[in-house]
């Protein structure tokens, strides 16, 4: 009898165990994914402050050379042709920008496990 019990404790700490580390795992987990979400949140507000402040360069920039020649369409046109040469420039470039989008996304999976 004795040996039964000594058992049933042993089942019963091994399931306490089990639920005490499954929780953790998620713990865990969801602390990660409120880091990994925040960032990602907080990157996109800047690049849209960003994107919008490019804009409004942009637009004062057409006008300008199109108050210089006398023809704001060659001031859009010109502006126009700026942004695509940096579309293509970015998108050759897309390889490198991309591994190290990936690296700075393992590292701050990974952060915790450093402290």
């Amino acid at each position: 009898m004795k040996e039964d019990e000594d058992w049933r404790q042993v089942r019963e700490h091994l399931e306490e165990y089990t639920r005490a580390q499954v929780l953790l795992f998620k713990l865990g987990l969801t602390e990660r994914s409120a880091k990994i979400g925040s960032s990602i949140i907080s990157s996109l507000l800047v690049y849209i402050a960003l994107l919008m402040g490019l804009v409004f360069l942009t637009v004062a920039l057409a006008l300008f050379i199109g108050e210089l020649t006398g023809h704001n369409s060659i001031g859009f046109l010109s502006m126009g042709g700026f942004c695509i040469l940096v579309f293509i420039l970015l998108k050759t470039g897309r390889k490198k920008y991309k591994e190290k989008l990936t690296n700075q996304i393992i590292n701050l999976l990974h952060e915790d496990d450093e402290e």
